[in-house]
């Protein structure tokens, strides 16, 4: 039986995280991808290092090795955060999609702060929120 974490609804393909094969074959390119992001939303090394729940010495091995095993609280952050980026640049165009995580937002549930400090004040469970709060705009809806 699969445990996996992903919100049917979230329109995440739901992953095995508890899977350390699984979680192996997505570490080869899942630091890459986060990396790729804090450039794009013009993260400092603090902030990234909130985002991800990890120190600044562990970011500077996800720079620096190749193929390091994430654990399953990184992979799924990394797997939100991917969605959240890829949903941001299908509904607005470069560079707003970029700068969406630094504007403050007075709707729910951002309250007038930024996206950014959301997600870093409210962790794993807000990148969900944030995630299911997007998806709709994809579609239409």
């Amino acid at each position: 039986m699969s445990t996996a974490r992903s919100d049917p609804r979230s329109g995440a393909i739901p992953i095995d995280h508890q899977d350390q094969a699984v979680r192996d074959r997505l570490s080869a390119d899942a630091p890459q991808a986060f990396l790729d992001i804090m450039v794009c939303w013009r993260l400092s090394d603090d902030d990234a290092c909130k985002l991800l729940g990890v120190s600044s010495i562990t970011l500077d091995v996800l720079r620096t090795e190749e193929a390091t095993s994430l654990n399953e609280d990184q992979l799924e952050r990394i797997n939100c955060l991917a969605g959240i980026f890829k949903t941001l640049n299908i509904i607005l165009a470069a560079p707003p999609a970029n700068q969406w995580v630094r504007l403050p937002n007075t709707d729910p549930p951002f309250a007038g702060s930024t996206p950014l400090d959301y997600l870093i004040r409210d962790g794993l469970p807000a990148f969900t929120r944030v995630r299911r709060l997007l998806n709709p705009w994809v579609v239409g809806q």
